[in-house]
């Protein structure tokens, strides 16, 4: 029997690569450094981000490290990015699901630099 046709990613992939894309572009990290950052391939990364692709279980806690947090704390902030993007229904009051959830900055990881940063520092 053969193999039915790939049909792209899930909505939860691509909710997963636009929340990386978003990430990437907040701390103005550079493909090459996020793929280097995952240890996987420039093309590797780029498929997955643009939506050709999924990304792993083992990429997701991969990026979870370089940003900081747990991927329970990403899948959280991605049900609530799902939930207010589609009109769901609210945290519940007293909730844990808060910012404080998914607090992410570029300060939260200050042994990470990105690319651009280190391009700075040389002479």
């Amino acid at each position: 029997m053969p193999r039915p046709a790939y049909e792209g990613p899930s909505d939860l992939a691509r909710a997963v690569s636009r929340a990386f894309r978003r990430e990437i572009g907040d701390r103005r990290i550079s493909g090459r450094a996020f793929a280097r950052e995952l240890g996987k391939s420039e093309k590797y990364t780029r498929d997955r981000l643009n939506d050709v692709y999924e990304f792993g279980l083992d990429d997701i806690a991969a990026f979870c490290d370089l940003i900081g947090t747990t991927p329970q704390a990403f899948f959280k902030a991605l049900e609530r990015d799902a939930a207010a993007n589609v009109g769901g229904t609210p945290q519940p009051e007293g909730s844990s699901a808060g910012a404080d959830d998914y607090a992410l900055a570029a300060s939260d990881r200050p042994t990470f630099e990105t690319e651009q940063e280190r391009e700075q520092e040389q002479p």
